[in-house]
């Protein structure tokens, strides 16, 4: 994870409403939030218009399992994090 760049995921488990979060370094003003499965396909983007801020997520709008959260800007990786989701 990038020095300076701070993602959650609230609860770690989804069964319905949760939060991520993010705070990036302040160079980066604009970022793209990518979901993925765990057989690697794409699930879920978003544009992250600030350099902080919070998405909620609903967790069911994905299937049952675990997700990888990636946060990438001009090509660079800022971070990652995980999380679950459980109907």
């Amino acid at each position: 994870q990038l020095a300076g760049a701070e993602l959650g995921v609230y609860p770690s488990v989804l069964s319905g409403l949760g939060k991520f979060t993010y705070t990036l370094p302040a160079a980066f003003r604009t970022a793209q939030m990518d979901i993925f499965n765990t057989a690697g396909q794409q699930v879920e983007s978003v544009q992250l218009n600030t350099n902080h801020g919070i998405v909620i997520l609903d967790g069911q709008d994905f299937a049952p399992g675990a997700y990888f959260l990636r946060v990438s800007a001009n090509g660079t990786i800022l971070g990652n994090t995980r999380f679950a989701v459980s109907h």
